[in-house]
């Protein structure tokens, strides 16, 4: 069983979820395993987006030490398509997502892997949904590519969404405790200036296990709370955010901004043991959630929202 495996077994089996305190328990979500990804060159899926052409199929990326590759990818699991992206390299892409400004749609790439907090900037691709429609050459070039650090020092973040109220990136850091929450504004979209990620909130409705008498389990429990992948609803009303043990919701209305929801307490929904847990997406609809791990075979598990 790998470490990742022992955290969720410890999170199923071993406390109940371990009634984190103040969280809102959600056991009656309909969660399906609706497809497998099987193709060895998906074997470190970060990131996971829904196609915005084609109904029923998603866009992939793996992280470090792979190519700089675009997967199609069916929510069966089935490989389709594998898009070169050209001119960037694959330092560590660990989320993507979807950019909605000016009559425009860009699928953003972050390659913001950093387990070591030791990178000095990191980077964030955009690429024309227009330019990603099969021209036979599965060859594609984004559009803008811009660099930038924290403005407190190195981070290792995985979860990011765009806030397009805000015209901005939002960051969930991975290891800190409690979560920081970071933005980005993306204007001017054309500025190759190396840009200032800063600090916006602490996550402070973010879980906070119980502390058990156990010391592994303790320490499996801690590792279990972190934040591997966001994704902000079509509609903005809800942000799903991953982490190693539960998938965690937080709801926004019309008159809330992003910081204010994150203080709020999420909704926990338990999910399926998988192996190593990093990637999250909203349906184009957004009445769904799609959720799959790295190292094939990997479940692709469909969650059904209320």
């Amino acid at each position: 069983m790998t470490f990742i495996n022992k955290i969720r077994f410890t999170l199923l089996i071993c406390a109940g979820f371990f009634g984190a305190s103040g969280l809102i328990h959600a056991q009656n979500y309909d969660i399906q395993q609706v497809g497998t990804i099987t193709s060895p060159a998906l074997e470190e899926i970060s990131g996971i987006a829904p196609s915005l052409q084609y109904d029923n199929r998603l866009w992939g990326i793996n992280d470090s030490g792979n190519s700089p590759s675009l997967y199609s990818i069916g929510v069966d699991g089935i490989l389709d398509e594998t898009w070169t992206v050209e001119g960037v390299v694959n330092d560590d892409w660990e989320e993507i997502g979807w950019v909605h400004r000016k009559g425009e749609s860009f699928l953003f790439i972050a390659d913001v892997g950093d387990n070591a907090s030791t990178r000095s900037f990191v980077r964030i691709h955009l690429i024309r949904s227009t330019d990603l429609i099969s021209n036979g050459s599965l060859k594609v070039t984004p559009a803008y590519s811009f660099a930038f650090q924290y403005s407190d020092g190195p981070r290792d973040c995985e979860a990011v969404s765009y806030d397009p109220v805000e015209d901005r990136f939002l960051f969930i850091s991975k290891q800190s405790k409690p979560p920081v929450l970071y933005e980005l504004p993306l204007h001017p979209i054309k500025s190759r200036v190396l840009r200032k990620a800063t600090r916006v909130t602490d996550v402070t409705g973010f879980p906070k296990p119980a502390e058990g008498d156990n010391l592994i389990k303790s320490k499996l429990i801690d590792k279990a709370y972190q934040s591997t992948a966001m994704d902000f609803s079509p509609i903005q009303d809800r942000a799903a955010l991953l982490t190693y043990g539960p998938l965690l919701i937080y709801k926004k209305s019309p008159s809330m901004d992003w910081p204010t929801a994150f203080q709020m307490k999420p909704t926990e929904i338990p999910l399926p043991i998988m192996r190593q847990v990093e990637s999250v997406c909203f349906s184009k609809d957004g009445k769904s959630i799609y959720i799959t791990s790295e190292k094939v075979p990997a479940p692709i598990f469909r969650v059904d929202l209320k």
